[in-house]
């Protein structure tokens, strides 16, 4: 019980003593969905698919939260006053949405790498695998 306390405290307090920017997403454009894993079941579970997007996000670049990102007063800024950018996103689920699971594994790209599915699913690349032979299957 203490542990779980001290867990909640911990993540309480990064939060409120974080200083990032607060971004918003003003655009969520699916690019592709396609099968992954050559059609291959995981368990119970069944097929993934693979859904290719682009997220772009606005910040108020003279908010104090914003006082740390490097030059954002010269960054060009859209209609409401904020500066936009954008990032790809990668979603792997099952295709059966009955099946899915409650929970997310999110990983933020290190210079636009997905270092976690490199050895969680002992994969020969960090990028997602096309055929589930190259891959353990275990994050699925």
């Amino acid at each position: 019980m203490i542990r779980g306390k001290t867990v909640f405290a911990s993540f309480l307090a990064i939060g409120l003593l974080s200083q990032t920017a607060a971004a918003r997403v003003i655009e969520f454009k699916v690019q592709s969905s396609e099968p992954i894993f050559d059609n291959e079941t995981f368990g119970t579970t069944g097929a993934y698919e693979r859904i290719n997007a682009i997220a772009t996000f606005a910040v108020n670049p003279s908010a104090p939260q914003s006082d740390a990102i490097v030059d954002i007063g010269k960054a060009p800024q859209n209609e409401n006053g904020e500066v936009a950018f954008s990032t790809e996103v990668s979603i792997l689920r099952p295709v059966d949405a009955e099946k899915r699971s409650p929970f997310l594994f999110y990983e933020v790209p290190n210079r636009g790498r997905n270092l976690r599915f490199l050895p969680l699913n002992r994969s020969g690349s960090s990028a997602v695998p096309k055929a589930a032979a190259n891959s353990s299957g275990l994050l699925q």
